[in-house]
């Protein structure tokens, strides 16, 4: 559920909430509702119903952990969910889901896959739960984030042969590919991403990157244009920016996306060189350079 839905949901739930406030249902699907909108103060004080009205019920308790870490209070979101795990002995997926998840935010991401492993691994995997797509994700984020291309690599083949890979696995295994330098494997992975509903960064730079490849920068600054909707500050958006700039002769418009990529911090040194070129492009052809911005 994207924000702007979730806010509409809400605001249909909550007259029905005022007239029947025990209603069970209704208050956990405002609270769903109030979270996924990032109405977080609403959403505490309906968990604070919900656990009064369930006597603590787990559901509640969950949903509880999960608004801790919406909040990032990532300590306490971790006890809550410890507890629950303790009181299923075949650990749910959810709860396997956001203890990993919660590892993650942490930057401990060979503990999130650690997490994970047995549920993506074994032969109790998570393909069937509802949580599958985020398990999926998560999974291939956190190996991704160790460095461990080839692993991720190699369980997303095994995913597809099975035909058991989500839409938001296909999302993160798109950017994956392309770092592999598997244009086209990097371009149907992000298609099916796509076509799945799942417009985030990862799908976005990988099949822009896959449209630069072919030299459409049109649509390949179509994309990237979007991703930074989601995330201003993505270095690979203004860097692939940059690239599509060049292409296309913009020595000017490459120059500036090459400084918003190197002032993330996080441009690398594709982004420097790519600077430098344009800059040099830019002398060559007679046009004002200005100075490098590196800041």
């Amino acid at each position: 559920m994207n924000p702007d839905s979730a806010t509409s949901r809400l605001t249909r739930l909550e007259p029905l909430l005022a007239q029947d406030p025990q209603n069970l249902l209704l208050l956990a699907d405002a609270t769903d509702a109030a979270m996924a909108a990032g109405a977080l103060a609403r959403a505490e004080e309906l968990v604070a119903c919900g656990l009064e009205l369930s006597a603590g019920g787990a559901a509640w308790q969950f949903r509880r952990a999960t608004l801790r870490i919406a909040q990032r209070q990532l300590d306490e979101a971790r006890a809550i969910l410890a507890s629950l795990a303790a009181a299923d002995d075949a650990g749910h997926p959810a709860i396997v889901h956001n203890l990993a998840y919660i590892e993650f935010l942490q930057g401990h991401h060979a503990a999130s896959a650690a997490v994970l492993r047995p549920w993506v691994d074994g032969p109790s995997s998570s393909t069937a739960s509802a949580t599958a797509p985020a398990t999926q994700a998560l999974w291939l984020r956190s190996l991704h984030h160790m460095g461990s291309l080839e692993e991720a690599w190699a369980w997303t083949q095994k995913q597809l042969l099975g035909a058991t890979l989500s839409a938001r696995g296909a999302a993160v295994a798109s950017l994956i590919a392309l770092e592999r330098s598997d244009v086209d494997a990097a371009n149907r992975l992000a298609q099916q991403a796509l076509d799945g509903g799942v417009r985030e960064i990862e799908p976005l730079v990988a099949r822009a990157g896959a449209a630069l490849a072919a030299r459409d920068t049109a649509l390949a600054k179509g994309l990237f244009n979007e991703a930074l909707l989601l995330n201003p500050a993505d270095a690979r958006s203004w860097s692939g920016l940059g690239l599509a700039a060049m292409l296309d002769h913009d020595f000017a418009a490459a120059k500036a996306a090459f400084e918003k990529a190197v002032a993330t911090g996080r441009g690398g040194a594709d982004s420097l060189q790519g600077l430098a070129w344009a800059q040099e492009l830019l002398r060559r052809a007679g046009l004002p350079t200005g100075p490098v911005d590196r800041h």
